[in-house]
């Protein structure tokens, strides 16, 4: 456009505001050229204003178009970084997760292990408290039956002691002895029921800790 302005000026084409009309395009009162050589005709102007337009809007639309892929371009750049961003996150995460889930693994199995432990030790103590409570029991058992047998026979032997006759005595034998070992039998009798049944709970039990021990390598 300068360089269009410079060489009308330079021409004498004497071109107003009022000579221009931008909506059809055209000029007009388009002064004579003085010289020959200086003509420039109407038509000569409104093609070089319209291949310049033109030029200008190529231009422009090619600019337009360099900022549109500028544009796609950074729009695609702002994508890859968030994605590169989510990724470095997700790749941390999942490093940090790995780690925790194995330390907190590693710990749980052997805190398990050592509950186990302590579990097993525990109920192992309890059935030997148990074995000392039951042979406390059968000791004292054995030490009431032999107390009892020995009460017994005492007092028969006194009973006997006191017979002045032998019917008295025959009567009372059969009678007094009779009745007092048959009690003592049946008291017996008991006890060793009793003995017997907690024989048999210590016995399970002592097998269970047997198997429990074999199970976890103790």
């Amino acid at each position: 456009m300068e360089t269009l302005r410079n060489y009308v000026y330079n021409n004498g084409l004497c071109l107003y505001p009022d000579h221009y009309d931008a909506k059809k395009r055209k000029i007009e009162h388009v002064a004579a050229p003085e010289v020959d050589i200086d003509a420039v005709n109407k038509s000569y102007v409104e093609r070089t204003l319209r291949d310049t337009r033109n030029e200008i809007e190529k231009s422009c639309g090619v600019i337009r178009s360099d900022m549109g892929k500028v544009r796609r371009n950074v729009e695609e750049i702002q994508r890859l970084t968030r994605d590169v961003t989510v990724r470095m996150k997700n790749v941390v995460t999942n490093a940090t997760l790995k780690k925790s889930f194995e330390t907190m693994g590693r710990d749980m199995i052997v805190r398990a292990h050592r509950n186990t432990q302590k579990d097993i030790s525990n109920d192992v103590e309890k059935v030997r408290n148990n074995v000392e409570e039951v042979s406390k029991s059968v000791n004292a058992l054995l030490m009431k039956v032999s107390n009892e047998i020995h009460r017994g026979v005492t007092d028969l032997r006194q009973q006997m002691l006191n017979m002045v006759t032998k019917e008295t005595l025959e009567e009372s034998f059969k009678t007094i002895g009779k009745d007092t070992f048959t009690l003592t039998l049946q008291n017996i009798f008991d006890d060793i029921k009793m003995l017997l049944h907690g024989v048999s709970d210590l016995r399970k039990q002592y097998r269970r800790m047997c198997v429990t021990r074999t199970r976890f390598d103790i």
